[in-house]
């Protein structure tokens, strides 16, 4: 059976779980492709669905292990993959579950990637949590809405810069690799797709880490507002105009102008000064 007849012949989508069933050969083939070298590797595969991509990543990979929310895609999965020792499926919530324990490779496996094509409704959600986890893997190749992928990589000054943006910069490369149209879906998304690259860049999350989060939540919130006005809702700061000028930042500048260079010395000086708290 192939793969096309396999979908036309499994469930309905669940419009609750946003899922979007990939169907495109040419596509599977190139996000794979896209992962490298995987002989060696750990693939974590987040909402395989009907299993699209899992052919190809189980015949390609040292180790394969999936998570899929999904109770009877789940089952399929594993009845599909039975006995096959490199191969393990776990039911869970992506969010909720203990990724540090899936991740972790067996033995003789060098380093993980992961690869995914996310339901759009949760995809911020598993970014921030890839990111908690961001030193236990080399690379993460995600299907995500063409928007978020622009948002993931927008420089400096681009309307598209946000929270998402800073602390996907803080963590990760972030690269566009190509783009996906609806035809390539069942049921077709009414948006369009990309797939993108994060790469762990080994920034360490210290101390400041928590507040650097905090501080980027609470200045996107009114974007058309300057970075001065939004700091004002920040809990602790008293007079922002201090602080800014520690920084070296211009208090007129709107918070999608900020690199993150000048975020982290910004969640610095908060940090430093004795009249600001969490």
């Amino acid at each position: 059976m192939s793969r096309n007849q396999h979908s036309r012949k499994t469930r309905f989508a669940k419009r609750s779980l946003g899922q979007n069933f990939l169907v495109d050969d040419g596509i599977i083939h190139r996000i794979v492709d896209s992962a490298g070298d995987l002989s060696e590797k750990l693939v974590l595969e987040i909402g395989p669905g009907r299993g699209a991509l899992t052919d190809l990543l189980v015949e390609r990979s040292g180790q394969y292990r999936a998570i899929e929310l999904d109770t009877i895609l789940a089952e399929k999965l594993k009845s599909r993959f039975e006995g096959i020792e490199k191969v393990e499926i776990f039911e869970a919530d992506v969010l909720e579950a203990d990724l540090e324990k899936i991740l972790a490779p067996s033995e003789g496996i060098e380093g993980a990637v992961i690869v995914a094509n996310l339901p759009y409704n949760i995809s911020s959600a598993v970014i921030e949590r890839l990111a908690e986890v961001s030193e236990m893997f080399a690379e993460a190749i995600l299907m995500l809405q063409s928007e978020v992928v622009d948002r993931l990589a927008a420089p400096p000054g681009n309307s598209s810069r946000g929270f998402l943006t800073v602390l996907t910069e803080y963590v990760f490369e972030a690269k566009r690799l190509f783009s996906v149209t609806p035809n390539c879906f069942r049921p077709r998304p009414k948006v369009q797709s990309a797939v993108a690259s994060l790469r762990p860049i080994g920034r360490s999350r210290d101390d400041d880490f928590p507040r650097l989060r905090n501080l980027v939540s609470v200045a996107f919130r009114q974007k058309r507002k300057t970075i001065l006005n939004n700091l004002k809702g920040f809990s602790g700061v008293h007079d922002p105009v201090p602080l800014l000028e520690a920084a070296g930042i211009d208090t007129k500048l709107r918070p999608e102008a900020l690199t993150i260079e000048e975020w982290i010395k910004l969640a610095k000086v908060i940090g430093a000064d004795s009249s600001a708290g969490e």
